[in-house]
């Protein structure tokens, strides 16, 4: 019989190098939010999933092209310590009239703090993105036109 085993790090380079090549990414995109104001009669005391999911949608439509041309994929990973996600994104077909810091100031009053950094290939976010993919609260997702070739 024949068998074979695959590691973490295959696993996360393999992860890495197919989402590099998705698209010409311009921005790579982290989020953290900040716990919410307590309101008078409201038992809602963190961000969670379905939160971050609604925010990483408003946050790509703020800044993408309009009508949309781009592509984007953002993973989650869950802070051990508070129990809430942190997105990571990498984002193509950005809005040319936006810079990253309008873009970062709109997100850290939506939000929390929010780094965005132009894409450097060279830096590994692509890798960054997915290293909690073999992990039980990974959560991957992606939008825009994937059906066209990249550039």
């Amino acid at each position: 019989m024949f068998e074979t085993s695959v590691t973490t790090a295959e696993i996360n380079d393999a992860w890495g190098q197919w989402i590099s090549g998705l698209a010409d990414w311009e921005w790579f995109v982290t989020i953290t939010f900040r716990d919410p104001t307590p309101r008078h009669g409201s038992n809602w005391t963190k961000p969670g999933w379905g939160q971050a999911k609604k925010a990483w949608a408003q946050f790509a439509d703020f800044i993408m092209s309009d009508p949309p041309c781009g592509r984007w994929v953002r993973c989650f990973e869950l802070h051990k310590w508070r129990g809430t996600p942190h997105i990571h994104g990498l984002i193509s077909g950005v809005n040319p009239e936006l810079n990253i810091k309008s873009a970062r100031d709109w997100a850290y009053h939506h939000y929390g703090i929010a780094r965005i950094d132009r894409y450097d290939p060279n830096l590994g976010a692509a890798w960054y993105i997915t290293k909690f993919v073999h992990n039980d609260n990974f959560d991957i997702d992606f939008g825009g036109d994937f059906h066209t070739a990249p550039g």
